[in-house]
């Protein structure tokens, strides 16, 4: 597997912060090259067994926010994602400790 080859949408957002799309394990190799310390889930999916092995593997702890669809008490919105799921993600994001981190969602 190449060492060049990123999941689908990465970017680097700033130093120490990426993202990406939800990736597999032909993506693997690339995203150790990181040295990644988080990666935080934005969708609602659970990642692939694969995905969850290779976190356990390289001590790479993964974080699942939350959904990204409003509740049920609440009328639809246009927003894919809800502002408090915004705001968590920021927050946790700008902490030190979770750096260096890649969001990922769909």
């Amino acid at each position: 597997m190449s060492r060049f080859n990123p999941p689908a949408s990465f970017s680097l957002v700033h130093p120490q912060l990426y993202r990406c799309a939800t990736f597999s394990s032909t993506h693997f190799d690339f995203v150790a090259s990181l040295g990644l310390v988080t990666i935080v889930s934005l969708g609602e999916d659970i990642p692939s067994k694969a995905l969850q092995t290779w976190c356990e593997r390289t001590q790479v702890r993964f974080v699942k926010l939350g959904n990204r669809h409003p509740d049920h008490d609440t009328p639809k919105s246009w927003k894919p994602i809800s502002d408090e799921l915004v705001k968590d993600a920021l927050e946790f994001v700008l902490l030190q400790a979770n750096q260096p981190c890649l969001i990922m969602d769909q």
